[in-house]
């Protein structure tokens, strides 16, 4: 979502639904919007208990991010050339809103570094400053050190602003069907809003796609540290992007490693 009309048809949330199979991913998004200031606003979501069987759905199961509105070049929603035309543009999910700063003035994006001692640095700056190695243009990680928090941190809404949030939900392969119901949480100093949450799980399990899915995957095992790369990573990091892959779908990537 970009603007408020995108959503001013949209009547105010008081309750929050969702219906999916075991084993399944479910995806849903969020707008919180104001027409005044809200500062440090914390959502979280409790366990899920079905009051017949008594079984619960742990609230470890959501995940809850920030749908950050950052500027990329013009139609790089559909297109892989060098643009310098920019877009704000809402393809980023993060746990803690503050890892990017986007100024609409200058069109920029400012990202927070640092392992110890952390201060943003504008992405053009660094991108400009990276030097040919014998890796070609692959930093170590401790060069450009970034990371996102594990878990969703408190966020701002300026006046007449929004904030989208997108939230997953992995349903564990042996819940029992039926309805679990808890609750869905919005705080900031002086203000509470408490939603009903219901998740039906089917009685029935989903049986594997018949299509094949696939994505080019570059990575190769190095033996060097850890680098931002496409091309080369450590075991660690290559076993985290597999998990990732397969977590959205993704059986059959393409394989460059060399043997």
């Amino acid at each position: 979502i970009l603007h408020r009309a995108d959503f001013a048809t949209h009547k105010q949330l008081t309750d929050v639904s969702l219906i999916g199979a075991r084993g399944e991913t479910l995806a849903s998004s969020i707008v919180v919007d104001s027409t005044k200031p809200m500062k440090d606003i914390m959502v979280s979501i409790s366990d899920l208990r079905n009051e017949k069987s008594g079984k619960t759905i742990d609230r470890s199961a959501f995940d809850i991010r920030v749908v950050k509105r950052w500027y990329r070049a013009r139609y790089s929603w559909n297109k892989i050339v060098r643009n310098e035309e920019r877009e704000l543009l809402p393809n980023l999910l993060i746990h803690n809103d503050d890892l990017i700063y986007v100024d609409q003035i200058s069109q920029k994006n400012y990202v927070l570094l640092g392992h110890k001692k952390q201060k943003y640095h504008a992405l053009d700056d660094i991108s400009e400053s990276l030097k040919e190695t014998k890796w070609g243009y692959h930093p170590e990680i401790w060069d450009f050190y970034i990371k996102d928090s594990k878990t969703l941190q408190p966020f701002d809404v300026g006046p007449n602003q929004f904030q989208q949030l997108w939230i997953n939900a992995d349903i564990p392969n042996d819940t029992p069907s039926g309805i679990y119901s808890g609750k869905i949480s919005f705080r900031t100093v002086g203000f509470e809003l408490v939603l009903p949450l219901s998740l039906e799980v089917l009685s029935f399990d989903l049986r594997p796609h018949d299509m094949v899915y696939s994505v080019y995957y570059r990575g190769n095992l190095s033996d060097g540290p850890a680098r931002i790369s496409s091309e080369y990573k450590t075991v660690y990091q290559m076993g985290i992007e597999l998990e990732n892959m397969r977590a959205h779908g993704i059986t059959n990537p393409s394989v460059y490693q060399y043997y």
